[in-house]
This record gives C-alpha cells, structure tokens and sequence, in this order.
C-alpha cells in the first residue's frame, strides 16, 4: 500500500529571496522582460531609467502590446506560471518576468490595459518575507 505524500511547500519568504540571486545580468535581464513584450505582439517598446531625488532608480517597462486580462496578468505573475502557446517565444517556465526583475529590485508591479480597462499586481518582496506568504498587492492606479 502506497504512502501519501507530504505537503512540503517551500518557504515563500525564503524561495523568493534566493530567487533573486539566479545569475541575471542588467541587461539580460531587461531583455527577457522586452521578451513578453515580443510575444505581446508589441510593435513598440519603451525602456525608461529614472533617477529619483532621493537617489533611488525606478525602470519602466511599456510597449503597445496585446494587454492582459485580469486571468492572464495574474498567470504573468505567477511563479512557474502556465505555458505559452507560442513555442517561439524564449518563456519555458513560467519565471522569467519574475526573477528577471526581481533579480534588481524588491518590487515588481505590472500594469496592463485592455479594452480601456486598466489592471495593476505588484510583488513586494519585503511584504513576502515579512508575512511568508505569496501576497500579490494589487496597488492603486491612474487608469489614465
């Protein structure tokens, strides 16, 4: 008789935090980013790199791609999320977006507009480590 199995989900605050540290480069890591941008059928991309007063960088990402659903935005920000139907594309598991930006910063919000509608999720690794649990934030935005 077969044994059941054990639930041994790992730590959110610590998986999150090594996965930081898988060997991206700036510039690799912008272009996976730019990537989703390619398999949104985006035909323009806009890479914007802000020095803030208070001596903090902030990149923004936008492009004229597809736009996301609220499903497939909360699938873009899964960990490990769902397969892409285009086997072109450089995605195969589901990580890139996330360890690519997370690799630089200790936040990471995607926003996307689709039909008029504007859909925003953020990652915050510090709110991760300090709850330890994979709490998606779902920031307040100007919509226009």
């Amino acid at each position: 008789m077969a044994e059941s199995g054990f639930d041994l989900a790992p730590s959110p605050g610590r998986l999150v935090e090594s996965l930081r540290d898988t060997g991206y480069s700036f510039v690799t890591s912008v272009a996976d980013i730019v990537d989703n941008s390619i398999a949104a059928n985006a035909s323009k991309v806009f890479v914007d790199l802000v020095l803030e007063f208070d001596g903090n960088l902030k990149l923004y990402i936008s492009d004229n791609g597809d736009g996301m659903d609220e499903v497939g935005l909360l699938n873009a920000m899964k960990y490990g999320s769902s397969k892409r139907v285009n086997p072109k594309s450089l995605g195969k598991f589901g990580m890139g977006l996330k360890t690519a930006s997370t690799a630089f910063c200790r936040s990471l919000t995607v926003c996307s507009r689709l039909n008029g509608n504007v859909l925003a999720k953020q990652w915050d690794i510090d709110e991760i480590i300090q709850s330890n649990e994979w709490k998606l934030l779902s920031p307040n935005i100007d919509g226009d």
